[in-house]
């Protein structure tokens, strides 16, 4: 069987409904356009599956898929439409869990593992509130009906904790959460980050424009002088000239993919709130120098993710692995120890086999 649909059924199986994926599109209706609306589901009856001895009929397929129904979908229950639709495209799942659910309550009924009328009272509270009654005459089914099907996912839910839940913890150990890390960090290396303002000093004179630079520098560096002052600054102090260019970035961002070599190169060794001595490189005509003066306002350090970052992302993917083939195990070895063979369904149900229509 599926290893997905396994897993989904596992989980799910704490809300004592076995909730089936959420509906896609659904098939069109010919009701869903007439004026004249159906009035019932009517069963095709007839026995789906034998599991160790007890027959799975279309009328108990019938009974969980309304118990799953009325969980996801309580603001439809009175309409036979979407109900039916729901029927269609979920039977199928339902049947397959259970198949599964029939073979693990057998082996809880031979464990004699107990659920007491207690629990499957206050289980039915939880799941149709306190009018009980009226809330399952909505979905056509009577208070015996759900009784048994919550009992039995009671069963299901205390028999995968016994047989699946307390050996998949066992096996979520520091090794393996190390070993996991390890893995992503192979596949998953994150990329240095960097924020930062650059300050272009430029002159027709290249001695003058070092000079700026020089003055620059100290401005913001040992004045504390803002970017937006800088310029002020230097003509206050009779350096700015027609000759003379500065100009201030704003804030930019870059990451390994899409930095400049140069600007790279400059940001290296610096660290946060801190300056760059002023580096000189040709300009683009080649006839003068550009002195640039990097602020580096913030630093994300490439290299492997900061483990504190990924470890609960590790733990559920490792508990998933873990649960899903200890699942896997559990029900291959039901089917072997109740000689259950999918193959028996064969005589029951063809592959054009339709439980339910409408009238």
């Amino acid at each position: 069987m599926s290893k997905k649909i396994v897993l989904f059924f596992l989980c799910l199986s704490l809300l004592f409904t076995g909730n089936l994926p959420a509906a896609r599109s659904l098939p069109n209706s010919p009701f869903l356009f007439d004026q004249v609306k159906p009035k019932h589901i009517e069963l095709n009856n007839r026995i789906m599956a034998v599991v160790n001895g007890k027959p799975i009929t279309v009328y108990d397929l019938a009974k969980k898929l309304d118990v799953t129904f009325y969980k996801q979908y309580p603001q439809y229950a009175d309409s036979i439409e979407t109900k039916f639709q729901f029927y269609q495209y979920h039977w199928k799942f339902t049947l397959r869990d259970m198949i599964d659910k029939e073979l693990i309550i057998s082996d809880a009924k031979e464990v004699k593992l107990p659920v007491s009328p207690g629990d499957v009272r206050q289980e039915m509270e939880t799941l149709f509130g306190p009018n009980i009654i009226s809330n399952l005459d909505r979905i056509g089914l009577s208070y015996e009906d759900a009784q048994e099907v919550v009992e039995s996912d009671l069963l299901l839910q205390r028999m995968l904790s016994m047989r699946v839940n307390l050996k998949s913890m066992r096996k979520v150990t520091p090794l393996a959460i190390r070993q996991a890390y390890e893995e992503y960090c192979k596949v998953n290396q994150r990329q240095s980050e960097w924020d930062y303002r650059v300050v272009s000093i430029q002159h027709s004179d290249s001695a003058k424009g070092a000079e700026i630079a020089g003055i620059v520098g100290q401005l913001l560096e040992v004045e504390n002088v803002s970017f937006d002052e800088v310029k002020e600054r230097v003509k206050a102090m009779g350096l700015y000239d027609e000759d003379t260019k500065i100009n201030i970035t704003p804030i930019i961002h870059n990451t390994e993919k899409d930095i400049a070599e140069f600007n790279k190169i400059s940001l290296t060794g610096m660290k946060a709130d801190t300056y760059s001595k002023p580096l000189d490189r040709a300009s683009p005509d080649g006839k003068s120098r550009i002195f640039k003066i990097f602020y580096l306002e913030k630093l994300v350090q490439g290299g492997n993710v900061p483990f504190e970052e990924v470890e609960n992302k590790l733990l559920d993917q490792i508990r998933s692995k873990v649960m899903d083939d200890e699942t896997e195990s559990y029900l291959k070895r039901l089917y072997e120890h109740f000689h259950f063979d999918e193959k028996e369904m064969t005589p029951f149900i063809s592959s054009d086999f339709e439980p339910f229509s409408l009238h």
